[in-house]
Order: structure tokens, then sequence, then C-alpha cells
């Protein structure tokens, strides 16, 4: 099914998927028509993406996961999320400083796994060697290039040339994959087999972490294995607000922007956004100054909450949002 948007729909009757690659759609499906949970469908879709949408998915990376239970009506917050290494010195960006997502100083902590190991922990029902099988499955077997990651490897690849593995994995024999062309990625399989084995131990605390930190640190970045070692997922608290009376809108407290998304949902909502009509200079000018509202607060007072005073409970009030509202009128 496709309703005009450009992305396919993968339908069923008692669950939701919803990633941007079909295929990871469709695995997080079977795994709840084969009597996986919420929480097994979701890790087991992400891993796929490390393969279908590699460029933003991946272990390597980190993220953050929201989960509400219906029987409780309680909604919880776990927080993967990565930081610098502790050897990291600003001059690593150079003199001045220059943000270079090309620099593997950029990289930061790779905590994804970690985070689907916890979460299969606490609230999973298969085993994470279950949910990864269909990614080291499609890995070994290979699928089809979708024009999207054509697009992106074809975007980069002058500049990825400078790094062999990059140009050994993503450009076989030296070009960027056509479109629907199988492509095969063994060395993820045999990563993923490898932690499916021996657990997510491995890649922090094992065989894969030596590997890892020893890559990293040879290309000039400063991890160390006692940080490897030392990481743990954290379950923290939540924000939430109502919009027009009759929805809650929750977002999780450890993350940067969840004040920004409170704050101009409570400034919008002081306003009759169906009377201005969509995309009229009224309701475009409003959302604009929202924005810039929200998002100079995140500037003036968010950052890593473990070393900033972040006046949480102000930025998502309703009465904040009226005393801004009024001053922008």
């Amino acid at each position: 099914m496709n309703i005009g948007l450009g992305m396919p729909i993968v339908s069923g009757m008692n669950g939701m998927v919803a990633t941007a690659s079909p295929l990871a759609s469709a695995v997080g499906l079977r795994v709840l028509m084969e009597g996986g949970n919420a929480v097994d469908a979701a890790i087991a879709a992400g891993s796929i993406l490390s393969l279908d949408e590699p460029y933003f998915s991946g272990i390597g990376g980190h993220g953050i996961m929201m989960l509400h239970r219906a029987s409780t009506g309680e909604t919880e917050c776990l927080d993967f999320g990565g930081f610098a290494p502790r050897g990291f010195t600003i001059d690593q960006w150079g003199t001045p400083p220059a943000y270079d997502v090309r620099n593997i100083c950029s990289a930061i902590f790779p905590a994804t796994l970690a985070g689907w190991a916890e979460a299969l922990d606490r609230y999973g029902s298969w085993s994470l060697a279950e949910v990864l099988q269909p990614t080291i499955d499609y890995a070994e077997a290979g699928i089809p290039m979708r024009p999207v990651v054509h697009n992106f490897i074809a975007g980069v690849a002058e500049d990825a040339r400078a790094f062999p593995e990059f140009a050994r994995i993503f450009l076989p024999g030296g070009r960027v994959p056509e479109v629907g062309q199988i492509v095969k990625y063994q060395d993820l399989a045999n990563t993923f087999r490898q932690i499916a084995s021996e657990g997510a131990e491995v890649f922090y605390n094992g065989e894969l972490a030596d590997r890892i930190v020893g890559y990293f640190n040879e290309q000039g970045a400063r991890f160390s294995r006692e940080e490897f070692a030392d990481y743990a997922p954290r379950w923290c608290g939540t924000m939430d607000t109502t919009y027009r009376g009759d929805y809650q809108v929750i977002v999780p407290k450890c993350q940067v922007c969840s004040p920004v998304i409170l704050t101009q949902l409570n400034i919008w909502d002081r306003f009759d956004l169906k009377a201005m009509r969509h995309l009229t200079p009224e309701s475009l000018h409003l959302g604009i100054e929202a924005a810039k509202i929200a998002f100079a607060d995140r500037r003036t007072y968010c950052g890593d909450a473990d070393f900033t005073e972040v006046p949480y409970q102000r930025l998502a009030s309703r009465s904040y949002a009226k005393a801004l509202a009024v001053r922008r009128r």
C-alpha cells in the first residue's frame, strides 16, 4: 500500500511497526506475528536498519527508547545516549575548532547495543540472539540496494574513498552498487553472530571491544577500554504537556530537545490554528516565532544534565508559554 507520500506501508491487524525501511517494518511485523512483543519487534526492526539505513542506524550509534505500559499507564524512558571519549580535548578539532563529521574524533560512544540488551532484559520476551537472527540472515543472503541508500553512498563516495574500510564495504569493486543490486554485509553478519553467541558483553568488555577501541585510537580518537567496560544505559524520567485538551504529549527528560517540543506546543495551544488555516502567512509566522523562542531557550539553558542545571519544569510549563506568547503578539 502507498498513501501518496512515497513510503510503502506494511499493514497488520494487531500491531504497528513504523520505520524508514519497508524491510525493517516487515521484519518487525513478523516478530509480532510470531509472538514477540513490542520491544522485541522494535529491536529486530532497528537491527535491520543497520543494513537498510546504514548511514543513520546501527549498533555503533546511540539513542533513546520510550516505553508505555498499558497495564499501568506509566511511560518510561531508557537513555542509551553516546558521549565523547573521556580523553577528548577540543584541540582534536583543530585550531580554531572545526567540527567535521569525517574526522573520527567526532565519533561518540557506541551505546545502541547496550540499550537494546537492557530493554530486552527488562521487557523483552525474545532473547538478543533471536531478535538479531533476521539481520544475520539478510546480511549473509543480501538485500536489494534501495534508491535512497544508493543516493547517499553516491553523495559521499568521493570523500569516502579516503577511508579504506568504508570503500571496501560500501563501494564493492570501487563503485556504488546499482539500485536493485543485491548487496551482502558478511562482516556485519559475523559481528551480529558473535554478539548473538556471546551476548552484548563481548561488544563492551570482550574481543570486539578490543578491536573497536584499538581501531578508534589508531585513527586518533581517545577512547579507553575502561569506559567501554563501565558503560550502562540509564532509565530516566519524562516530561509532558497537554495539547488542545485532548492529547497528552510525553517526551524523555534526558533529551536536550524535549523542552523545545513542549515549549512550542504550549505556545501554539494558545492560538486558534484552525482559524489561521494551514500554511497561511499568519500560521507560518506563529510556527516560526515559536520555534525561534524554543530553540533560543535550548541554546541558553539546555545541556548535559550531568553537568548543567536545566530548568525543565519552567521550560515545560504552560504559564511560561503564556508569558512568551503575550510578549510576541
